[in-house]
C-alpha cells in the first residue's frame, strides 16, 4: 500500500485544523437532511470548547459523554478533545447500576447529556442542550498545541478495566485503516454505538481524520453511510443499509453468518482484532465468501505487535498457544494468543470469559447478577451458536416457583448491559455437575432451548402459524406432584467437620471409628512428640534473614499467565518504603491496617510494612470492582466497626471502589484509604523494635452478615508454629511451595508464605481464580517449578478428578512433589483417593496426601497425617485421619462438664500449646466462651483420640460450613427474624449433606407468626437471606413452635432439629412446602392421565 501523505502532528486536533485548513468546504458530518463542512465543524467545535472551558473542563479532566449518535455527540468530542482532555463514552441505554460503577471508576470532571442524566447525582452534569452556534477559529487558540500526541485522548473497555487510548495511537490506528482500506471523499462512515470500544470511537475519528464524512445515527439499517463498523450478532442488518465495507469485531464471526452477509450484500466484510491494551488492532482479516470457522479465526497482523508469550514472558514458537503480549504496554491484554505458521495471528477469549457486541465479561459475573434473583436457586451461562450462525448467551436457571422467563429479562435489564444478557432462560430442575462439582457443560449444550431463532424457524415450516413461547401458569397446590423426596432417610448419617478440615461427616462417631472405648482406656489426651523453638524470636527477624540469604524469593503467577519474581530483599526494601508512606501518614506501634489487597505484590508488601511498624495488619477478602453491594461489602463494613475505623491498604482501583461504596451506603465516617503505589513513594520507614509477645497480625472469622471476630496472633504463636511444622515434616530451605488458596485466608498468609519466610525456601503464589479456570494449571506449575510441597481444600481434588484423563495425555512430572496439605474443609476419602490413583502415572509418590486439622485460633494446621494412601484406605470410609499435633502442641477429647474422656471415645475437641490464640480481639464474651477455666481452647470441634492421632467426627459448635466457608448459625437467623413474618427465637439455620453430596447444604427451620401466608412467607424469607447473606438454602420450612426443640435455659438445639431431618422426620412437611411454592422438586401434573382399573378381589 502506498504510504500516506505527510500529515499534521500525531494529536486529533492538530489533524482536523489541518483538514480545515486545506479542504474548508468537503463535508465532514452528515445527519438526516443538514450536511456540516470541515469549516462548519471546526466553528461548532470552537464554540462548545469555550463553553466547556467556562465550566470548568482543563487540560486531563475526564468528561463522560452520555450522548446519542448525533450531531451534538461528534461536537461534544471533538471539544473535549481539543482541550486536552479525555473522552469517557457512556452508553446512555446503560442500565443504572453498570453505569454508576463505571463512572465511579472513571471518577469524571463532568457527565455531559442533553437533558437530564438517565442516572442523576452519578457524576457532576452538564446539560448540552442547545450548544452555542458555530464559531471562527481564532488566531490567538492555542489548544491544538497544548495537547500532546502522548496525551490519553479516550478511556475504553478493555481486558481488565478501562484502558486510556492516546492521541498518538489513535491517528497511527486511523492511518492504518485508511492505508488498508482507502476513503474517499465521498464515503460517509456511520457512527451508531455511544460506547467505550474502540471500533466505536474510530467511526467517527477516521473520516474526520482522513477526509471523509460521518453520520451519526441510533441505528445501523436506512443511513446513507457507505463504511459501517458492526458486531457480528449485527451483521444481518446491513443488507438494508448497503454499505460497500463493513468491518467487524467484537465477537465471534462464524461461516455461516459470513456467508450470510455475502449472499445478501455485495459489500467487503474485514474482521478486526482489537486489543486496547496494545493501544490499536492486532490483527485483521479481509473476508472472502466460503472461508471456514477455522480460517475466519486467525488474521494477518494489524497495526499494533502482539506476541505470543508464556508464564516467563518468552515469545512462543508457531502453533504454540499463549497469553499476549504487547511490547511497551502499560498494562498487558487478557485472553489467549497463537502464531499459525502462516505467519497470522489468532486470538481468544480466556475460557471464563465471553465477549459479545465489544463487551467481555467473566461468566460468573453475568450468573451473580441473575441470581440476585430470588426466583432462582441456582445458574450456569454458556455461549452457544444458534443454526444462524450467531452467537447468543443461554441462562440454564433452577427456579424456586413457577418458571417466569419475562422477569429474569427484565431483572437482566437493570443489572447488565444488552449485549451481555441471556438470549434464551432453560429451566432444568437441578444443574448437572462434574465430579469436581462444576457445572457439567457438556450436559447443558445437549438440552434443547427455545428461544426466538426456533420460533422463527417453525413459523416458517408451518405457513399460517403463530408460535409463542407461553411461561408457566399459575398451578394450584393440586395440579402439581412432587418429583421426589429430597432427602431420604439415611440411618447413621452425620454432619459435616465444621472446623474446615479434616471430616466427613457430622456430631457423633459412628460404628467404623475405632473404638467405643471402655473406661479402662487411657485419656485421650496427647502432647506432639519432641521440642521445636524458632531461631528467630519476631517475623521482622524472620524476615531480615531470609533477605539476607542468596536462596529462596517468591514467584508471583498473574491471571495473563504472567510470571514475576520478588526476592525478600525487594520484599523488604518495598515493605520499608511503604512503612515510610504509612508513618508519615500518622500510623505508629499498635495501630491496625486493614488490607483490600487484589494483588498478591501488593498484599505481601502491605503485609509486611505493617509488620515492621509493628501496625497490626488485618487481611480481608477485597470489595468487589466495580463496587456492589453484598456479603463482602458487609464484612468490610463490620471489620470497620469492630477495629475503630482503621486505614486501609489497598490499590488505586479497589480504593475508587471502597470509596464510591462509602458514599452509595452513607457511612457516617468514610474509610481512610492508603493506595499502595503512593505510600511506595515514600523514603524508607523505621522498623519498630517488635516483641515476640506483640500482636503479629488479625485474622477475621468469616461471619456472613459483618460481624466477624478477630482472632489474635503474636509473633510468637505464628514462629512457634513454622518451627514445630518443619521440624515434624521435615521441611527446609530446599522447598519450593505452592499456593493458590487467598493470601487473606490462614492457610495462605500463614501456613503457607510466613512459613515459607522462615524456612528461606521458594514459593509461589497463583490467584485463585486462575486454577479454577483451568484445575490442571496446578500441575502444570508443580511439573514446570519443581514444586515439592503444596495444599488444597477437598473440592479443589475434585476439579482435577474431572481432568484426569487430559492430565494422564501430558506428559508431567509430578515426582517431585511429595507433600500435599489436604486441610480447609471436609476431607472424603473418596475423592483423595481418586487424585492419588489418577495421578499415580505421572509420578506423584503414595505417600504425597497429608490430611491436616487446624484454625485460624491455632495459626493454620497443628495435625498432619502420614498414614493416607491407596494401600491404608478406603472409598467408604466415614472419616479420615488428620494425624498427631505438631511439637508442644497439646489435644484433649472432653464431654460436656471438661472431663477427659477415654482414649477412642469421641467427644469435644480442646486444644492447647504454643500455636493457639491468645484470644478475640476487644471481644471478651467470646473468649470467655472459648476458653476453659484452665486455659483450653475450646475448637467446637467433636472427634476421637487414638495412639495421638486425631479423627474429627462432627461440629459442636454452631457454625455452618456451606461450600467452604464458615457461616455462623446466629447470624442467619438474626437475619430472617429481621422479618415480620417470622417469630422471633424460634427459627433454626442447621447444614445437612445429602447422599452424594461433596458439601453441606443450609436448611432453615422457621415458625411463621399467625397472619403469614406459608408460601409467600417462604418466599420473602429466601430473596431476603440471599440479598443480605449470599446464602440460598436448600429448604425453608415453616414448622410449629413445638417443632423447635430447646434446652431449659431456651437454647435451640439444632443437632435434633438435624438428626430429625436425616431421619425423614420432615418429609411430609417438604413435601407439602415444595407444592405450595411450586419449585423446582415439584412437576405440572401434565404427565398423568386418570385410568380407571378393575378393582382386585379381596
Amino acid at each position: 500500500l502506498p504510504a500516506p501523505a505527510a500529515l499534521a502532528p500525531d494529536t486529533v486536533p492538530a489533524r482536523l485544523a489541518e483538514r480545515t485548513r486545506r479542504a474548508p468546504e468537503t463535508t465532514a458530518l452528515v445527519t438526516g437532511d443538514d450536511r456540516y463542512s470541515s469549516a462548519r465543524l471546526a466553528g461548532a467545535v470552537h464554540a462548545a470548547a469555550d463553553l466547556l472551558r467556562s465550566q470548568g473542563l482543563r487540560h486531563g479532566d475526564r468528561a463522560a459523554l452520555c450522548l446519542p449518535p448525533g450531531p451534538a455527540s461528534v461536537i461534544a468530542t471533538l471539544a473535549v478533545l481539543r482541550l486536552g482532555a479525555v473522552c469517557v463514552p457512556v452508553d446512555p441505554a446503560l442500565p443504572e447500576e453498570p453505569a454508576r460503577a463505571f463512572l465511579a471508576a472513571c471518577e469524571p470532571r463532568f457527565l455531559l447529556t442533553l437533558g437530564p442524566a438517565p442516572w442523576p447525582g452519578a457524576a457532576p452534569e452538564l446539560d448540552l442542550t442547545g450548544l452555542p452556534a458555530e464559531r471562527a477559529p481564532g488566531a490567538g487558540d492555542p489548544a491544538e498545541a497544548a495537547v500532546r500526541p502522548t496525551d490519553p485522548a479516550f478511556l475504553v473497555h478493555g481486558g481488565h478495566g478501562t484502558v486510556p487510548l492516546s492521541h498518538a495511537q489513535l491517528c497511527d490506528t486511523a492511518d492504518w485503516l485508511q492505508r488498508r482500506t482507502p476513503l474517499t471523499p465521498d464515503d460517509v462512515v456511520l457512527h451508531h454505538r455511544p460506547e467505550a470500544l474502540p471500533s466505536a470511537v474510530l467511526a467517527p475519528l477516521w473520516p474526520l481524520l482522513h477526509g471523509a464524512a460521518v453520520h451519526p445515527a441510533p441505528a445501523a439499517d436506512a443511513t446513507p453511510a457507505t463504511v459501517a463498523f458492526l458486531p457480528p450478532t449485527a451483521l444481518d442488518t446491513a443488507a438494508a443499509a448497503a454499505p460497500r465495507l463493513v468491518y467487524t469485531d467484537g465477537g465471534r464471526l462464524t461461516a455461516r453468518l459470513a456467508d450470510r452477509f455475502h449472499a445478501r450484500t455485495d459489500a467487503a466484510l474485514h474482521r478486526l482484532w482489537p486489543l486496547p491494551e496494545a493501544g490499536g488492532y492486532a490483527a485483521a482479516l479481509a473476508c472472502a465468501p466460503g472461508l471456514t470457522d477455522a480460517e475466519l479465526s486467525a488474521g494477518e497482523p494489524g497495526n499494533r505487535p502482539v506476541v505470543p508469550v508464556d508464564r516467563a514472558g518468552l515469545p512462543l514458537p508457531a502453533g504454540v498457544p499463549g497469553s499476549p503480549h504487547a511490547p511497551g504496554a502499560e498494562r498487558q491484554p487478557a485472553g489467549r494468543a497463537r502464531l499459525l505458521p502462516d505467519g497470522r495471528l489468532a486470538l481468544e477469549e480466556a475460557p471464563d470469559q465471553v465477549r459479545r457486541d465489544g463487551l467481555s465479561a467473566p461468566y460468573a459475573a453475568i450468573e451473580n447478577a441473575l441470581l440476585r434473583e430470588e426466583s432462582l436457586g441456582a445458574c450456569a451461562v454458556l455461549a452457544r451458536t444458534t443454526t444462524e450462525g450467531v452467537e447468543e448467551l443461554v441462562a440454564y436457571v433452577v427456579p424456586t416457583g413457577p418458571f417466569r422467563p419475562a422477569r429474569l429479562r427484565a431483572h437482566a435489564a437493570e443489572l447488565l448491559p444488552a449485549a451481555l444478557r441471556p438470549s434464551a432462560y432453560a429451566a432444568v430442575t437441578a444443574l448437572p455437575r462434574t465430579r469436581g462439582g462444576r457445572p457439567d457443560e457438556a450436559a447443558l449444550r445437549r438440552l434443547p432451548v427455545l428461544d426466538e431463532k426456533v420460533i422463527e424457524r417453525w413459523e416458517r415450516e408451518l405457513p399460517g402459524a403463530t408460535v409463542a413461547l407461553a411461561e408457566d401458569p399459575d398451578l394450584a397446590r393440586q395440579d402439581r406432584v412432587h418429583a421426589d423426596t429430597p432427602v431420604p432417610p439415611a440411618a447413621g448419617r452425620t454432619d459435616g467437620d465444621g472446623s474446615g478440615t479434616g471430616s466427613t461427616a457430622g456430631a457423633g462417631a459412628p460404628d467404623s471409628v475405632p473404638g467405643s472405648a471402655e473406661r479402662a482406656a487411657p485419656d485421650a489426651e496427647f502432647t506432639g512428640p519432641g521440642s521445636a523453638e524458632p531461631d528467630v524470636a519476631t517475623l521482622p527477624a524472620a524476615l531480615e534473614r531470609a533477605a539476607a540469604g542468596a536462596a529462596g524469593g517468591i514467584l508471583l503467577l498473574a491471571a495473563d499467565g504472567g510470571e514475576y519474581e520478588l526476592d525478600y530483599a525487594t520484599l523488604a526494601d518495598e515493605a520499608r518504603r511503604v512503612l515510610g508512606g504509612l508513618q508519615a501518614a500518622g500510623l505508629t506501634a499498635g495501630d491496625r491496617a486493614l488490607l483490600q489487597c487484589p494483588g498478591h505484590r501488593d498484599f505481601l508488601v502491605a503485609f509486611w510494612a505493617c509488620v515492621l511498624g509493628g501496625i497490626v495488619p488485618v487481611p480481608l477478602s477485597p470489595v468487589p470492582v466495580p463496587a456492589q453491594d453484598g456479603p463482602a461489602v458487609d464484612r468490610l463494613a463490620g471489620a470497620l466497626d469492630l477495629l475503630g475505623r482503621p486505614m486501609v491498604l489497598t490499590d488505586a482501583e479497589t480504593a475508587g471502589a471502597l470509596a464510591e461504596t462509602s458514599d452509595r451506603r452513607g457511612w457516617a465516617a468514610p474509610p481512610r484509604l492508603g493506595v499502595l503505589a503512593e505510600l511506595r513513594a515514600a523514603a524508607p520507614g523505621t522498623p519498630h523494635p517488635a516483641d515476640p509477645d506483640d500482636v503479629a497480625l488479625l485474622l477475621l472469622t468469616s461471619g456472613s452478615t459483618g460481624a466477624p471476630k478477630a482472632v489474635a496472633l503474636r509473633h510468637r504463636n505464628v514462629l512457634a508454629r513454622c518451627a514445630a511444622t518443619g521440624a515434624a515434616n521435615g521441611f527446609g530451605p530446599a522447598e519450593v511451595s505452592f499456593n493458590w488458596m487467598p493470601l487473606d485466608h490462614v492457610g495462605g498468609v500463614v501456613m503457607f508464605h510466613v512459613r515459607d519466610v522462615y524456612l528461606g525456601c521458594r514459593q509461589i503464589h497463583a490467584p485463585t481464580g486462575w486454577i479454577l479456570q483451568e484445575p490442571l494449571r496446578w500441575l502444570e506449575v508443580v511439573h514446570a517449578h519443581r514444586v515439592t510441597l503444596t495444599w488444597a481444600p477437598n473440592f479443589a481434588f475434585g476439579l482435577v478428578n474431572d481432568h484426569a484423563a487430559a492430565a494422564a495425555e501430558t506428559g508431567w512430572d509430578l515426582s517431585c512433589l511429595r507433600f500435599i496439605q489436604n486441610a480447609g474443609e471436609a476431607i472424603m476419602p473418596r475423592v483423595a483417593r481418586r487424585f492419588l490413583a489418577a495421578l499415580s502415572p505421572l509420578g506423584l509418590p503414595a505417600t504425597a496426601m497429608r490430611p491436616s486439622w487446624g484454625m485460624s485460633e491455632t495459626s493454620s494446621a497443628v495435625t498432619y497425617s502420614d498414614a493416607f494412601t491407596l494401600a491404608t484406605t478406603s472409598d467408604d470410609d466415614p472419616f479420615t485421619e488428620v494425624g498427631r499435633p505438631l511439637p508442644g502442641t497439646t489435644l484433649r477429647i472432653a464431654d460436656e462438664q471438661d472431663r477427659t474422656l477415654p482414649e477412642g471415645t469421641p467427644g469435644r475437641l480442646l486444644v492447647k500449646g504454643p500455636t493457639v490464640t491468645s484470644g478475640y480481639h476487644d471481644n471478651p464474651e467470646a473468649n470467655r466462651a472459648a476458653f476453659t477455666s484452665d486455659g483450653w481452647f475450646d475448637t467446637g470441634d467433636l472427634g476421637v483420640l487414638r495412639a495421638g492421632a486425631l479423627t474429627i467426627t462432627g461440629r459442636a459448635k454452631d457454625v455452618l460450613i456451606i461450600n467452604g466457608v464458615n457461616h455462623y448459625s446466629h447470624e442467619i437467623e438474626s437475619v430472617v427474624e429481621e422479618l415480620d413474618c417470622a417469630e422471633n427465637s424460634f427459627t433454626a439455620a442447621c447444614a445437612v449433606r445429602e447422599p452424594g453430596a461433596t458439601t453441606d447444604s443450609l436448611v432453615l427451620f422457621t415458625h411463621l407468626r399467625d397472619a403469614a401466608d406459608r408460601a409467600e412467607a417462604v418466599r420473602e424469607i429466601r430473596g431476603h437471606l440471599v440479598r443480605r447473606t449470599g446464602l440460598n438454602p436448600r429448604h425453608i420450612l415453616p414448622v410449629e413452635r413445638a417443632d423447635i426443640p430447646k434446652t431449659e435455659i431456651g437454647k435451640i438445639q439444632r443437632a435434633r432439629l438435624r438428626d430429625r431431618f436425616l431421619a425423614g422426620g420432615f418429609d411430609a412437611l417438604i413435601r407439602a412446602t415444595d407444592l405450595a411454592l411450586g419449585n423446582e422438586r415439584t412437576l405440572p401434573n401434565w404427565f398423568h392421565t386418570r385410568r380407571w382399573l378393575p378393582a382386585r378381589p379381596q
